[in-house]
């Protein structure tokens, strides 16, 4: 069997609306200026949990990135844009500041930890922490595909050692394209049916 379910995501819905689409291998994202943080983060942990594909097919900014981030597969044809969180003007018009405080605190640990589940390195979220939510750091496409492209340690591991012996097709990863890619969709059909008995035990 094989899955062939990825689609364009540029417009923000609920993550349950994405669940209801299962079995997905590739998810497409772009063109999208952002949306909702949380939701994107929820998608993101779909993305990564279920070893989704993740092609950046045009600029991907903001909460958009967040989601191309997660994925232990990325693979970037469009630049993105990283900014740390942003908030809607109103919560500071009207939030005691110590509550502003709190919040900032709790949600930029969230957006950390997130992406450090992610395996994406400490100096890249550093630098998107330190831009303004009213600016962006944009990554054009080529690098992005150099820089954040890169497999996550124990995925690698995993793949090279069970594609020993085969030739190498993909140079820039040193893998085999058709062990590669057997692996991915057996990973992701495990790791489907593990999360859909997660959800029936009520873990979700």
């Amino acid at each position: 069997m094989e899955w062939v379910a990825g689609f364009v995501w540029n417009q923000w819905q609920p993550w349950s609306g994405i669940r209801n689409q299962l079995p997905i291998s590739t998810l497409l994202l772009g063109p999208s200026n952002g949306g909702n943080l949380e939701e994107a983060m929820s998608i993101g942990f779909l993305a990564r949990t279920l070893k989704w594909k993740v092609i950046v097919l045009n600029k991907c900014y903001s909460a958009c990135s967040m989601i191309a981030l997660s994925s232990v597969y990325r693979v970037f044809a469009g630049e993105i844009g990283l900014h740390r969180p942003y908030y809607n003007p109103e919560f500071y018009e009207e939030t005691d500041p110590f509550y502003v405080e709190q919040w900032h605190r709790r949600m930029d640990k969230e957006v950390r930890d997130f992406l450090e589940d992610a395996y994406v390195s400490e100096s890249i979220i550093e630098k998107m922490m330190g831009v303004s939510s009213r600016e962006m750091w944009t990554i054009s496409a080529t690098d992005a595909d150099r820089v954040l492209s890169n497999f996550p340690s124990y995925f690698e591991e995993l793949i090279f050692a069970r594609c020993t012996g085969k030739a190498v097709t993909i140079p820039e990863f040193g893998m085999n394209a058709d062990c590669l890619n057997r692996e991915l969709s057996q990973m992701q059909r495990q790791s489907l049916i593990t999360f859909l008995e997660a959800i029936s035990q009520g873990e979700f």
